[in-house]
């Protein structure tokens, strides 16, 4: 089992900010053996160069990396020339240890290290930076995996060095695999169902980033097909359902080729889609991407595709054999996608799960650190009080209305102002809360808990400036769950406890 990461690789590379978004994640230590090196001197590094020498340096950088391999649950970002010395590769290829080379092209390495302050090797001119590159990328090759920086975020980088990882997951649900490296049970699931061929359904940005890792082994297994989309809303069209269902005849499809959904929301519904309509029903198995995806729209079996300006209007109901929620995806999102999943599940506390709500307020700094201790907690909570839904009402016609809270104002801002899905669902949230107050069932002292979780995670509370409530009561009105111009939604009694109540469009903006 792994205990120490050891992080190698060129000044510029991203080691230190790479380093500690990985030890945030596994709650482990961080250590970064140039500031060792300058802390035990009692001086910077190019002091230390300067006055004392590189060779002094080196002797003290042995030091540090040796006390350094004695730690346990630390990550360790190295200088750039550590792996120069034998001693310490000696330390870094101890059992129990895992060295990973970030590499770099010269390019990102000019620029990640112009503006980052005096470095001492590189005083010789532009050209230095090159050589020293050169001279020392056969000692990088040493190390024991290789992750490409080029192109990455830190926080992307930082997952797949995580996801190199033994796997750490468990089941949540019958079906639903939950914590890091739940991906990697892919191919088993594909082999212990005695699937061959394949078809891979995902987006431009998931391929980039973790696709083509994937695809690898599922081609070991047999054949394989293809199908990225371009990502967002813009891949729920029947022009994307149409070409996907001539890429499964072109694969020679059958009932025994199984869809696998690689992605976000978006790419979880046009794949259900079309494994649901593609000779009445190939096998789907979901491997969310997203936070929101992971919590949400990958466990309830809805699929669905936009006609025009009306989100979901056509789809189908169709579950999942299996999904693989691999929360070390989590650590590679942008703060904003995120946060959009963070509004999911609050509002699956909210309405189904009082302790999943308790966990979220009492766990906010371990999850806003993104600790995967705390996200695979969180999504197993939220994928289990998900499912109980589900299960008493599968088609969405009575109990699972609950789920739909602060989505049907939610929609309208989607459509109306253009906001991403969990923004317009946490403004969604409050809005249909003051109106529960209104109505002399929601307590008002919830709707300030709920503005403060949601505030507390970078979501809005307020409805936009230049919103048109009548241009929303008419969109309203077009949504699936209205029946005659009135509406059923789910008012909150406390969490966990929800009322359905049927209603007016127009009365959840009254003042």
């Amino acid at each position: 089992m792994i205990r120490r990461i050891f992080l190698v690789g060129m000044m510029g590379a991203g080691k230190s900010t790479v380093g500690k978004r990985v030890a945030d994640a596994l709650g482990w230590d961080f250590l970064d053996t140039d500031a060792m090196v300058a802390e035990s001197v009692g001086m910077s590094i190019p002091e230390i160069f300067s006055r004392k020498g590189e060779a002094f340096f080196r002797e003290a950088e042995k030091v540090a990396l040796a006390r350094a391999g004695e730690r346990e649950r630390v990550v360790v970002a190295t200088g750039g020339g550590a792996v120069l010395a034998g001693e310490n590769w000696r330390v870094m290829e101890t059992e129990g240890s895992l060295s990973v080379y970030l590499e770099a092209s010269v390019s990102t390495l000019t620029r990640q290290v112009a503006g980052s302050g005096e470095r001492p090797l590189l005083s010789g001119g532009p050209g230095k930076l090159a050589d020293i590159l050169r001279a020392r990328k056969p000692f990088y090759r040493r190390a024991s995996q290789t992750i490409r920086v080029d192109g990455r975020t830190p926080a992307e980088v930082a997952a797949m060095v995580i996801w190199l990882l033994e796997p750490d997951f468990s089941e949540a649900d019958p079906g639903v695999f939950v914590g890091r490296g739940a991906s990697r049970r892919l191919p088993d699931i594909l082999r212990e169902r005695g699937y061959a061929r394949s078809f891979l359904v995902t987006d431009k940005l998931v391929w980039n980033a973790y696709g083509q890792s994937i695809a690898g082994e599922l081609k070991t297994l047999g054949p394989l097909s293809v199908n990225i989309l371009p990502g967002g809303e813009a891949s729920k069209t029947l022009a994307e359902a149409q070409a996907a269902w001539r890429r499964l005849k072109a694969l020679a499809a059958d009932r025994q080729t199984p869809v696998i959904a690689l992605g976000g929301g978006s790419v979880g519904d046009l794949a259900g889609f079309v494994a649901s309509t593609y000779m009445r029903g190939l096998p789907l198995i979901q491997v969310p991407t997203t936070l929101l995806a992971m919590v949400d729209s990958s466990l309830g079996g809805k699929n669905a595709l936009n006609m025009g300006k009306v989100k979901n209007l056509v789809g189908t109901f169709y579950f999942p054999e299996r999904v693989l929620a691999d929360t070390v995806f989590i650590l590679g999102l942008d703060k904003d996608s995120f946060a959009d999943g963070m509004a999911e599940a609050i509002k699956t506390g909210l309405v189904a799960s009082r302790e999943l709500w308790e966990f979220i307020r009492a766990r906010k700094e371990s999850l806003a650190r993104r600790e995967l201790s705390a996200l695979g907690e969180m999504v197993s909570l939220a994928g289990r009080a998900k499912l109980s839904v589900v299960r008493e009402d599968p088609h969405d016609r009575a109990r699972r209305h609950i789920l739909n809270f602060g989505h049907t104002v939610g929609h309208a801002l989607e459509l109306s102002m253009g906001l991403s899905h969990g923004r317009a669902v946490a403004i969604g949230m409050v809005a249909e809360a003051r109106m529960g107050v209104r109505m002399g069932i929601t307590p008002a002292s919830l709707v300030d808990d709920l503005r403060e979780a949601l505030s507390e995670n970078g979501l809005p509370t307020e409805i936009p400036e230049g919103f048109d409530p009548r241009a929303a009561s008419a969109l309203i009105s077009h949504d699936k769950k209205a029946v005659s111009g009135r509406l059923v939604l789910p008012v909150l009694r406390e969490p966990g406890i929800v009322e359905l109540v049927d209603t007016e469009p127009e009365r959840i903006f009254s003042p």
